[in-house]
């Protein structure tokens, strides 16, 4: 489906997952140096996807409403 999505779409589509990933990896890399000096508890596999996801979901919304 990616394939034949063309012009604004496949933009929005493009902006929306750098700006996830960028968010994702923020984050993952900021709790795990606050994890090195505050011992909190180890990051899960399942909520660094459920973030990622509402990372997506959000930048999405935002990129749409960019393009309208």
């Amino acid at each position: 489906m990616a394939g034949r999505v063309e012009g604004v779409e496949r933009t929005v589509a493009v902006e929306s997952s750098a700006l996830a990933f960028w968010a994702t990896a923020g984050a993952a890399l900021t709790y795990s140096i606050v994890d090195s000096f505050a011992h909190m508890p180890a990051l899960k596999g399942p909520w660094v996807l459920l973030f990622a996801l509402f990372a997506w979901c959000v930048a999405q919304a935002m990129r749409q409403e960019r393009y309208r």
